[in-house]
């Protein structure tokens, strides 16, 4: 899609699976803040750590990212075969640590449906706070990051 001047204040962009050897990385060279989101499984947090810190480069023919802007959110999917606690991510991630998720597919789906997080049959979710807080936490780091 194009965004003509100016610029929204905040854009979400779902890129999908980063794959070694695509014009993805044109994108992630314009975005203010990078969050990847792994399931809370060991190799998954692992995995997503070293393509963070390997500044986005899959395959030694990949350029890497100008900037290391990479956020990592972990989602309490239940395909997690060995799960990793949110004191361990803290440690493993550190400033990286983004947050964790619920694993809630009901609300996702009535998310995707069009009802508003503010419904009143959201009230009892998890994931519509931890959305809010995750939000509101990105903001600052592309704030933060923008400023620097």
């Amino acid at each position: 899609c194009m965004i003509s001047e100016p610029r929204p204040t905040r854009l979400v962009v779902d890129l999908g699976r980063l794959r070694g050897a695509t014009p993805v990385h044109a994108v992630l060279a314009q975005l203010d803040s990078l969050l990847l989101v792994a399931d809370a499984d060991v190799v998954s947090v692992v995995s997503t750590m070293s393509w963070a810190e390997a500044l986005g480069r899959a395959a030694p023919a990949d350029a890497p990212l100008l900037v290391d802007r990479t956020r990592i959110a972990m989602v309490d999917a239940p395909t997690a075969h060995v799960r990793i606690g949110r004191p361990d991510a803290v440690v493993v991630l550190g400033a990286r640590f983004a947050g964790r998720l619920p694993w809630e597919p009901d609300t996702v789906h009535a998310l995707f449906a069009g009802i508003g997080l503010d419904d009143r049959r959201l009230r009892r979710s998890g994931l519509v706070p931890s959305v809010h807080h995750l939000a509101d936490r990105l903001a600052d780091w592309a704030g933060e990051e923008v400023a620097a």
